[in-house]
């Protein structure tokens, strides 16, 4: 998202992606990339976003004391998808609790006391020598038993070192978003009164450097929530809590500062103040509703579907802004397809949930008579809750850049055409950074159209035919690291949080074919659009509860391609399971979803088909029936806004996308991760 920075880390990936290959000897996967870069990406798109990539990732392995050598390849784009190095990102690997000398003595004050607990002294330090030893083979990450001095050695090593990252990105997060925010609203007065090409160039690079700032604690962010929510299943594991994947969802409900709901309250009081206007233009309102409207404009007018700076923000289209802000505005009144179920509008239900009290207080008065284990509980609450806030937020606000950036590359784009090298500004987007500097450093003519209307064809072609199967590469090294200042020291200073054969990434589903009844359940017999939304009282999500899902799978199952297919009959698919991420029934034909204008073809009791669980299409929960999704977990930015407004939610559906078409019937189960298709059943029973 960077504004055309002066070098690229191209290279050898760009050389290869652009004959349509994978960069040799390298293990690349979509499992790591798809959620957020769920379509293929223009050339421009992602030759502008690959080095704030880039740094964030060497960033947090620098962070972890585990650099990554400079020579590696972290993506690579194969016709626009976005593949990443698995070998790389093996944050199992990386991610290691590391104490410093303080915080070794004062853990060994705490556990040493425990050794006489439980089943006595010989017996606990026999455990405490297996886990150093060999901690995959206990039960969980934490232990065997609540009583023992495993869990206060585990528990308070996590505990001590989340408290320390945590708290250095806690303190830093308020200055980080000011700053931000000050700085890009800055750069984009000054690049509207630019219009000269190398001025613009360079306050593209300012741009770039103020977004790689702004990246760089995110995977650090996303670390410290993952460990908490991991650490607090384990926990719950141990005290034999009924389906504990579930616990951390259970917990995510309710965020009062949810940047996402904010942003609809905001929309929906935008959508009334528009109706008491007595025009439909803004710029024709009086002073005080117009600068209201513009207020909103600067704070949310960056919002768009994807990373692809290609796509028009919602502030660019006023009138769809408009139609959309009344469309929340009604919702709001009525409550939406919600209130059929409810008897409430969605937002109000979701400020008054109790769900996370319930969910806290089973927690805790089950680890009652344990002491330590419960007070590492309250304290992995208070940091996964504080850190779903701050992930909210930092991924909300990362979009600030797309405007200045798109008026940028426009006023280049502009210069181009003039040039006569392009037939529109828009043309532009089909070129890759460096040629787009080649091109403005050259005093060169030559209309560059073939080469244009030639890769639009290949980008479309690519979206139809959906992203290349990387080659097998066997016995690859891991990706080399350098080894960083922080001192590695022996265990219990350094742990290893993964090790038990589960990714960073919350609980992820495995996915195989499994004989389900193709039959719909009586309750939901009935024909046409309708949902079975649970109250208050009901809301209890089953995280991967359900028959066919495990925990423990690893990443590349949950959005791999290399899944077992769905039960078909007849060569049609009857029913698929993927992540149960928000518990619920809906009903209703399927509404695929991918640009702005797609959310005005919404209707009460779809059901929304996505790629990514992307919170941006979050606007229109309120009148769906349903959401699945190819990729996501339950702790995705969409499977929090789903929860809040109770839509039933499956994500983690390989190949849904391209399977469905708009106006597919589909019965969605949140509760189970099941996902049914009626005309498959009624195609089998004819």
């Amino acid at each position: 998202m960077s504004a055309l920075p002066p070098c690229c880390p191209e290279g050898k990936a760009a050389d290869a992606a652009a004959s349509g290959a994978f960069p040799p000897g390298i293990r690349w996967t979509r499992a790591l990339t798809a959620e957020r870069y769920p379509f293929p990406l223009s050339p421009l798109g992602w030759s502008n976003i690959q080095e704030v990539f880039d740094r964030g990732v060497r960033s947090f392995a620098e962070f972890m004391g585990r650099p990554l050598d400079a020579r590696t390849e972290l993506a690579c784009s194969v016709n626009g998808w976005i593949y990443a190095n698995a070998d790389a990102f093996d944050f199992k690997q990386r991610f290691k609790v590391r104490l410093g000398i303080g915080e070794q003595i004062g853990l060994l004050a705490e556990v040493l006391p425990r050794l006489g607990d439980g089943p006595g002294f010989w017996k606990n330090l026999r455990a405490v020598a297996r886990f150093l030893r060999a901690p995959e083979t206990m039960r969980t990450r934490l232990g065997d038993r609540l009583d023992s001095p495993v869990l206060a050695l585990a528990g308070g090593a996590v505990r001590r070192f989340l408290a320390r990252i945590g708290g250095d990105v806690r303190r830093a997060w308020p200055s980080v978003l000011a700053r931000f925010k000050t700085r890009v609203a800055a750069l984009a007065e000054r690049i509207a009164q630019v219009d000269d090409w190398p001025a613009l160039l360079a306050l593209g690079d300012e741009l770039r450097a103020e977004m790689i700032a702004y990246i760089e604690p995110d995977l650090v962010i996303f670390a410290v929530r993952e460990v908490a929510a991991l650490m607090l299943i384990e926990l719950a594991r141990l005290a034999e809590l009924p389906d504990p994947t579930s616990l951390p969802a259970r917990l995510a409900a309710g965020l009062d500062e949810n940047a996402t709901l904010a942003f609809h309250r905001r929309l929906a009081e935008l959508g009334h103040l528009a109706a008491s206007q007595p025009s439909a233009r803004p710029e024709e309102w009086p002073p005080p509703a117009r600068a209201a409207w513009e207020a909103f404009c600067r704070e949310f007018g960056h919002l768009a579907p994807g990373w692809d700076l290609r796509f028009p923000t919602l502030g660019e289209d006023p009138e769809r802004l408009l139609t959309l802000a009344r469309a929340a505005a009604a919702e709001a009144r009525t409550g939406g397809v919600a209130s059929e179920a409810r008897g409430t509008g969605p937002l109000a239900a979701a400020t008054r949930s109790d769900e996370p009290a319930h969910a806290r207080n089973s927690v805790l008065t089950a680890l009652a008579p344990w002491p330590v284990a419960r007070g590492l509980a309250e304290f992995l609450i208070e940091t996964l809750r504080t850190f779903l806030i701050i992930d909210e937020e930092h991924h909300f606000y990362t979009g600030l850049v797309f405007p200045p950036t798109r008026r940028l590359i426009g006023k280049l784009g502009t210069e181009l055409v003039r040039r006569g090298r392009l037939a529109r500004p828009e043309d532009i987007y089909w070129l890759t950074d460096r040629e787009v500097r080649d091109l403005l450093r050259r005093d060169q003519h030559g209309s560059l159209d073939e080469l244009i209307s030639q890769r639009q064809r290949a980008h479309d072609r690519a979206a139809r035919e959906g992203p290349p199967t990387p080659p097998a590469v066997e016995n690859v090294a891991r990706a080399p690291a350098r080894e960083g200042r922080a001192t590695v020291v022996a265990s219990p200073a350094e742990m290893t949080i993964a090790s038990h054969g589960e990714s960073l990434g919350g609980p992820t589903a495995s996915f195989r074919e499994e004989r389900v009844s193709p039959h719909p359940p009586a309750e939901a017999a009935s024909p046409g659009r309708s949902t079975d939304r649970p109250g208050d009282g009901e809301m209890r999500p089953n995280g991967l509860s359900g028959t066919c899902l495990r925990s423990g799978a690893s990443t590349d199952e949950q959005t791999g391609d290399d899944r077992a297919p769905p039960l078909r009959a007849r060569g049609r698919p009857v029913c698929q399971r993927g992540v149960a991420a928000s518990p619920g029934k809906g009903r209703g034909p399927a509404r695929k979803l991918a640009t702005i204008a797609d959310l005005e073809r919404v209707e009460p009791g779809d059901i929304l088909v996505v790629r990514s669980p992307d919170p941006f299409f979050s606007m229109v929960f309120p009148r769906a029936a349903g959401l699945v999704a190819e990729t996501g977990s339950v702790l995705s930015h969409g499977a929090i806004a789903a929860r809040e407004y109770r839509l039933p939610a499956v994500l983690g559906l390989a190949g849904i996308w391209d399977r469905l078409v708009d106006g597919e019937p589909l019965e969605v189960d949140g509760t189970t991760g099941t996902v049914l298709f009626p005309s498959a059943t009624a195609a089998e029973d004819r």
